[in-house]
């Protein structure tokens, strides 16, 4: 995509859409990083992560701007220069929840590699009540290893 076609896509946009896109790239760059220099277990204290499962009880208006989080930031990683995969996404979407007092859940999931008999292949998606906001299209094919609740 051309830099002019994406300057007239984000016109059409509201300043709120703007903001949420800019805090989405910067929560992407800044997972990505973070997943470069520290270990996991060091990133899920900083985001507030716990072992556990938040309840699929959410009210609407608190789904629909979790939704909202979860399209901007994969939006957003469609365009990174750097390889925005499932978990930096899904980081980066836990963080943005969590600053905005939205509460969801991490699942980190393994499945075996259909090219490769023996190989086991991970993947990372966030649910917020009933809505999978990122890593939704492969969550289905993985088995559920571990849950954080973001709070």
């Amino acid at each position: 995509m051309s830099w002019a076609t994406l300057r007239a896509r984000l016109a059409e946009r509201s300043w709120h859409e703007r903001w949420l896109l800019v805090c989405a790239a910067l929560a992407l760059a800044a997972m990505r990083l973070a997943l470069l220099v520290l270990p996991f277990r060091v990133i899920a204290t900083l985001l507030g992560l716990r072992r556990g499962e938040q309840s699929e009880q959410v009210d609407p208006a608190s789904e629909l701007r979790a939704e909202q989080i979860g399209r901007a930031v994969r939006s957003v990683a469609a365009h990174t220069p750097w390889p925005s995969t499932c978990l930096v996404q899904a980081l980066a979407a836990a963080a943005l929840l969590r600053v905005r007092g939205l509460e969801a859940t991490l699942y980190l999931g393994v499945a075996r590699d259909a090219g490769a008999p023996g190989e086991l292949l991970a993947h990372a998606w966030l649910r917020c009540g009933g809505a999978v906001l990122t890593g939704a299209a492969e969550a289905e094919r993985f088995h559920e290893l571990v849950s954080f609740a973001v709070r």
